[in-house]
Order: C-alpha cells, then structure tokens, then sequence
C-alpha cells in the first residue's frame, strides 16, 4: 500500500515497528508477536536442533490469527477511507 520494498525480514520489522507500532496504529502486543516468530523461524532455519513444542505451534497459529486480523481490519478500514 506504501510502495516500499525490502531485501530481508529484519527491514519488514523494523520499518513494521517504526511506521505502525511507535505511531500508534497497533499495540505493542503486535511487535511482540512478529518478533517471536521471526526468532522461531530464523532458529527453526538455522539450528540443527531446534525443535518446537506443540504448545508453541499452538500459540504461534493463535498469534498469527489474531496479528492477521488486525491487519486485515487496518486495510479494510484504510481503504474504504480512500475509496
């Protein structure tokens, strides 16, 4: 929607957190979940022997629920403000 691109995930959360989180549009609460599974994923990727507990994939899917939700409210609400 802004036009902006970027080469790695770290550039995705950072510019997240500057832009939505420090402005006010999400909660911490989102920073928090999006920093989560980045680490998560980069282990899951990079350690031999990482491995994760069904109790963490369950709270992963309930995170990425609700963080795609909220998102999705944010766009609905941006778009129909510019339509």
């Amino acid at each position: 929607m802004e036009g902006v691109d970027f080469s790695k995930h770290s550039g995705v959360i950072a510019y997240f957190q500057k832009n939505y989180v420090k402005s006010g549009i999400f909660e911490k609460e989102y920073s928090k979940i999006l920093a989560e599974a980045f680490e998560i994923r980069s282990e899951s990727d990079y350690d031999d022997y990482y491995v994760i507990s069904k109790e963490e994939v369950e709270e992963q899917i309930q995170n990425a629920k609700f963080f795609f939700d909220g998102i999705m409210k944010y766009v609905g609400e941006v778009t129909s403000l510019r339509g």
